[in-house]
């Protein structure tokens, strides 16, 4: 019986194997991007590409290059925070 989560509660091997492949690949090209090195960003995107790749594969995907290449493009725009330096008072 289903209990209304959004999200199948659990996967099998070769769909983590493909999961945890297009995190790890995905995560390259995003931190690529990421010109400063903040800790408390890195784990916000962390949180949302792993969000996105658990809707991705509960969508029905499964190839690792695609939930790579769809998380990409669907991955929704973390802001930066705001810094004192540089910002007038």
């Amino acid at each position: 019986m289903r209990t209304g989560a959004p999200y199948p509660a659990f996967y099998d091997s070769t769909q983590r194997a493909a999961m945890r492949w297009a995190f790890d690949a995905a995560w390259s090209v995003i931190r690529a991007h990421e010109t400063e090195d903040d800790q408390d960003r890195d784990q916000e995107l962390r949180v949302a590409l792993n969000e996105t790749l658990i809707a991705l594969a509960a969508e029905g995907i499964t190839d690792a290059q695609q939930l790579r290449s769809e998380a990409l493009q669907r991955m929704p725009p973390i802001p930066r925070k705001k810094s004192d330096a540089g910002w007038a008072s």
